[in-house]
């Protein structure tokens, strides 16, 4: 099919009908010259069709068939043009789905331990073991110095609980001021009165002084030991329904610190450049099943000389997996039958 171009007319009428527009734009008219790699004709021009003005030489309307090369016609867009307002639509929502076999076991017992429940005791139902070693550890702590009037309770805890999630989406400048009392504060005084209801300030930076989550008598090379009950039990909690989505995800997720700790990571590129680390086996709409913090790579044993350890690697070189591999089979040894899953990376 040949390419038609305009000619000298028709660009000129194009024009007029855009200057007749309401829009402020300024639209140009180039004539580009000829491909020099198509051979035409010469073009022979009648003085009758030509004029001299003003030492130019002036064409006749008449000559509007023979136009070296091809006319483009540019058009500035507004603003208005570019910016573009996103379209909203009503569609139903896409759920991640259960293999068969599993909805078929334990449909109903999840929606017997889940139906009907409040968030609140929906996160009682998850937190509800990991609140009591909280406790358990905490009140052994504070008997270890000597504090035997502190006494720790699962309620107590919870409004504990209650003041940190609080102090998550109401931001002050300094931790005390959420028990700020003085007639010049204004607003402030009525957002904290949540907070001093609650607990005390007195109370609350003691059950802070003594939280612990392990027996500090017992540390190991674990790098998350001081933690490493409250990963178990979330574990625990987030997988008492089983793998029930069809469609599996794995993949890193940055915790923000700025702290001084050994595993904290600086991940380059990333939205949250410094913090912890975590590889996470996830549904695809966003239900995590099992949480593997990072702790970094390992140091070697220092009672092993650099002859040992050159052994050593050489007689486990073929046995060696790297890290990715290492995590992906940590992360599905919870899922019964993985051949029944689809697998995203």
């Amino acid at each position: 099919m040949s390419r038609k171009f305009l000619t000298t007319e028709e660009a000129f009428d194009y024009l007029m009908s855009l200057a007749d527009e309401s829009d402020d734009s300024d639209p140009e008219m180039i004539i580009l010259p000829p491909d020099p790699d198509i051979v035409t004709d010469d073009e022979e021009i009648d003085d009758a069709c030509t004029s001299i003005e003003h030492g130019h030489a002036i064409f006749d309307e008449k000559l509007q068939e023979e136009t070296a090369g091809s006319i483009e016609i540019l058009k500035e867009k507004n603003d208005a043009e570019f910016s573009s307002t996103p379209k909203w639509t009503n569609r139903t929502p896409k759920f991640s789905s259960a293999p068969e076999s599993f909805y078929n076991e334990h449909h109903k017992k999840i929606t017997d331990m889940i139906s009907g429940k409040s968030p609140l005791e929906l996160f009682e139902m998850m937190a509800e073991n990991m609140i009591a070693q909280a406790v358990e550890e905490s009140n052994k702590y504070a008997g270890k110095k000597n504090n035997h009037d502190f006494c720790l309770k699962i309620d107590e805890f919870k409004q504990f609980l209650g003041v940190i999630f609080y102090s998550g989406y109401h931001i002050l400048p300094r931790e005390k001021m959420y028990w700020e009392n003085a007639p010049d504060t204004g607003l402030l005084l009525i957002l904290t009165t949540l907070v001093s209801q609650a607990m005390s300030r007195k109370r609350y930076f003691d059950i802070k002084k003594y939280l612990r989550f392990n027996d500090n008598t017992a540390i190991d090379s674990d790098r998350y030991y001081k933690v490493r009950p409250i990963y178990i039990l979330l574990n625990e909690a987030l997988q008492q329904f089983g793998v029930f989505a069809e469609h599996l995800s794995i993949d890193e997720r940055m915790v923000r610190y700025f702290g001084r700790h050994g595993c904290k990571m600086y991940m380059k590129g990333k939205p949250v450049k410094f913090g912890y680390k975590l590889w996470i086996l996830s549904s695809l709409d966003g239900y995590p099943f099992y949480i593997i913090p990072y702790q970094g790579a390992q140091k070697e044993n220092g009672s092993e000389n650099s002859s040992e350890r050159l052994d050593k690697d050489m007689k486990s070189k073929k046995e060696k997996k790297t890290l990715s591999q290492t995590v992906v089979e940590n992360l599905l040894s919870v899922v019964e039958t993985p051949a029944k899953h689809n697998l995203f990376g």
